[in-house]
């Protein structure tokens, strides 16, 4: 028998707060919920804070968490630690509410070990670019440590497409460092690769940027025959060059 697949979903939120101060500080609210999407612990949106009606000194924070295991250990978050430190409040409640949502078609992988993984390009921001081979879900972004360097590649490749879409100006080296393999960006994302690799001892493969004319029919590295994965995308790999497109 196979292993079953193990994903996760993003689950929607209502926190309620005794208000800092009794109000004079709210603005800290703010940076705790802030904190909790850069730490990929909740979405960036919907975010919100409303006051809890006929209970002036308590707030409601309206939130989507990445996955159960984020809704279980936000607490343990840096973020959230100085903030029940400094103000010495703790939340009142924590909720999961039904509400719809943009994110019903992300997936985090919940598989308890890996065999390999994919480092691709993703669409949301809070969303891990790290991809289990076996379910297809995205490792946590909450669960990857800094000097992996998978946070700063991402970033650097979203804007580097987002130039590639929106500026005639830099349009023919955004797609110069997107689609060859021996670009800048693309160099720098097979090292984030191998750190990974090193960090997990298991295999990484480095997700190439989708050609429009559909997938590649060598291996950009070995002009081997690649691999094929099963998947819509990526739909080749190339198990020696630790390439997938």
């Amino acid at each position: 028998m196979g292993r079953r697949m193990a994903v996760d979903r993003p689950l929607p939120a209502l926190i309620r707060f005794p208000l800092p101060d009794g109000g004079k500080d709210s603005g800290d609210l703010f940076y705790l919920s802030s904190g909790l999407a850069q730490a990929g612990f909740i979405f960036w949106e919907p975010r919100e804070w409303r006051r809890v009606v006929g209970r002036r000194r308590e707030v409601e924070l309206i939130c989507t968490f990445v996955d159960s295991r984020a809704l279980r250990d936000w607490k343990k978050s840096a973020s959230a630690r100085a903030f029940f430190k400094s103000h010495q409040v703790e939340p009142l409640v924590c909720t999961t509410q039904d509400l719809l949502l943009d994110g019903d078609d992300v997936q985090t992988c919940a598989c308890k070990s890996h065999e390999f993984l994919y480092l691709a390009r993703q669409p949301f921001a809070v969303e891990s670019a790290l991809i289990c081979g076996h379910c297809r879900g995205r490792l946590p972004a909450y669960a990857l440590k800094a000097e992996w360097g998978v946070g700063s590649w991402d970033h650097a490749q979203r804007r580097v497409t987002d130039l590639w879409m929106r500026s005639d100006l830099y349009e023919s080296w955004a797609e110069r460092q997107l689609r060859e393999l021996s670009s800048d960006l693309n160099a720098r994302g097979r090292d984030v690769a191998r750190r990974v690799s090193a960090a997990k001892g298991i295999p990484v493969l480095y997700v190439l940027y989708e050609e429009i004319d559909g997938p590649r029919m060598k291996c950009p590295g070995c002009r081997r025959a690649p691999i094929a994965t099963g998947w819509p995308f990526p739909a080749k790999k190339c198990d020696s060059c630790l390439l997938a497109w």
